[in-house]
C-alpha cells in the first residue's frame, strides 16, 4: 500500500490543493482548514448549506493563497495573515478563537449573497481533538473533528460500481488517498506507518450530506449516501474512509509506504448511543 495523493483544503468546505509532499504540524497537514467561513452569528458555515463553496478554487503562491471565484474574481491571501480582530466563532460544539479577513470576508459576502466573514485560525489558538478518542496534546484545526482523512481508491472504486456511475474522489474530501489495498481495508486501520511517521485511526469516518453533492457543479442527489446505507450503515451512520491523528510532526510524502502495525478487531463504524433508559 503506499500514498497516491495529498490534498489540502485551506479554506473550510472550499476547493482542494493536490501537493506532491506536505508537512505535518500539530493541527495536521499545513495549509490544511486553516480558514473558515462563519455565518452573522459567527458559527461556521460549510457546503452542506452552501454547495457552491466548492467550486472556489485555490492555489499556493509563494507565501499566498490565490482565490479564484466562478466568474473570475481573484484575489490573493496570505498564508499567515493579520486579521482584524479577534472574533469567537463556533464549529461544531467548539468554540475559538478566530482573526477576521476582512477584504477576503467582502468578497465571499459577495459570491453568497449574505453577510460572511472569513476566519483565519491563529497559530497561538489551540483546538483539541476530543478527548474521547484523542491523546492529551492532540489537536485539530478547522476540520470537522480530526486532524487527517484518509480514503482508499478501491473504496470509492468499488462504492462507484454499486452506485452504477464513477463516484468523484473530490466528494470525499480526504487528505490522504492510499493506493494498492483492497476495498474498505482502511475501516481496520488501528496503527499505520506512513513513510517514517506514525498514525493512530481512532474510527471510521461518518458521512453527510456533503457526499451527495457534485464537486463541480454544486448539484445535490441522493448518492452515493442511498447506497452507503445499504453496506455500510451502523448506530444511525454511514462510514466510509479512516480519521487519523498524527503522533508527530514531520513530512508526508506522496509514494510512501503505508503499513499496519496495529488493526482493529472489527470494522471501526464507532459505538452504539448509550441507552436513555
Amino acid at each position: 500500500m503506499r500514498i497516491d495523493d495529498i490534498r489540502v483544503y485551506p479554506i473550510k468546505s472550499c476547493g482542494g490543493i493536490s501537493l506532491t509532499e506536505a508537512t505535518l504540524d500539530a493541527r495536521g497537514l499545513e495549509h490544511d482548514r486553516r480558514f473558515m467561513v462563519v455565518d452573522e452569528h459567527d458559527r461556521f458555515v460549510t457546503l452542506r448549506t452552501e454547495p457552491t463553496l466548492p467550486a472556489v478554487e485555490l492555489a499556493i503562491d509563494a507565501e499566498h493563497y490565490r482565490v479564484r471565484f466562478p466568474g473570475g474574481r481573484e484575489l490573493q491571501l496570505p498564508v499567515d495573515p493579520s486579521g482584524a480582530g479577534r472574533r469567537r466563532v463556533r464549529v461544531w460544539d467548539d468554540d475559538v478563537e478566530a482573526d477576521e479577513i476582512v477584504a477576503a470576508s467582502e468578497a465571499f459576502s459577495d459570491y453568497l449573497h449574505r453577510r460572511i466573514r472569513l476566519v483565519h485560525l491563529p497559530t497561538d489558538v489551540v483546538r483539541p481533538v476530543n478527548p474521547k478518542r484523542a491523546r492529551p496534546g492532540d489537536e485539530v484545526s478547522f476540520a470537522d473533528a480530526y486532524p487527517l482523512l484518509l480514503m482508499s481508491r478501491s473504496s470509492v472504486s468499488d462504492l462507484s460500481v454499486r452506485v452504477g456511475r464513477e463516484m468523484d474522489m473530490r466528494r470525499f474530501r480526504p487528505n490522504l488517498v492510499l493506493a494498492d489495498s483492497p476495498a474498505y481495508e482502511e475501516d481496520f486501520f488501528a496503527r499505520v506507518r506512513i513513510g517514517d511517521l506514525t498514525f493512530r485511526g481512532p474510527k471510521a469516518c461518518s458521512r453527510c450530506v456533503a457526499t451527495t453533492i457534485d464537486p463541480i457543479t454544486g448539484t445535490k442527489s441522493v448518492e452515493p449516501l442511498r447506497t452507503l446505507a445499504g453496506y455500510r450503515r451502523a448506530h444511525g451512520e454511514v462510514f466510509l474512509g479512516m480519521n487519523l491523528i498524527h503522533d508527530g510532526p514531520g513530512t508526508l510524502r506522496v509514494g510512501s509506504a503505508v503499513t499496519v502495525t496495529e488493526r482493529h478487531a472489527e470494522r471501526a463504524f464507532g459505538e452504539a448511543p448509550a441507552s436513555s433508559g
